[in-house]
């Protein structure tokens, strides 16, 4: 079982164009999330993640914590590390309930309270890894340099 979206938007009050939900899945597509699971309680489903910082990359990551209403998965009150982490529905926590969307609930990896902390730890280099500073030449858009060729042409060919 999954979380709507249409519960999801109406929890963090936006809809498909608000500025939290585009960046939301702007930060879910560009697989930002390098943790999410789950400890389940009797009735409830607490979420944890770690998401990184989209300016400053080598920092820690933002902490999401949250839960979920274990029978109905409705959602109770999800908090964010970042600066406007407190107001509920930060870009952060949209892209975590994005990602709720989109795998089963039962999918989530489950965590021991002291997991999120040592994930970081171990997740920090292969995360880091994509990205790795690249050459501006070996982007496709950029094209190698070409030998310079010496043409002579005259005042009167290139009127």
């Amino acid at each position: 079982m999954s979380l709507s979206l249409v519960s999801i938007f109406s929890y963090a009050n936006c809809n498909l164009n608000s500025r939290s939900a585009i960046e939301g899945e702007h930060i879910l597509n560009g697989h930002q999330i390098i943790l999410c699971g789950k400890i389940e309680t009797e009735n409830t489903i607490q979420i944890k993640a770690l998401v990184l910082q989209t300016s400053h990359i080598h920092e820690l990551p933002h902490e999401v914590n949250g839960e979920l209403v274990s029978h109905s998965l409705s959602i109770l009150p999800f908090t964010c590390s970042c600066k406007a982490g407190a107001s509920e529905c930060c870009k952060h926590v949209v892209s975590v309930l994005l990602l709720l969307n989109r795998t089963p609930i039962a999918d989530l990896e489950t965590l021991s309270s002291t997991d999120v902390k040592c994930q970081w730890t171990k997740l920090r280099q292969p995360t880091l890894t994509q990205y790795k500073p690249l050459p501006v030449d070996t982007f496709d858009c950029c094209y190698k340099k070409t030998s310079e060729m010496n043409v002579d042409i005259d005042g009167e060919t290139v009127r």
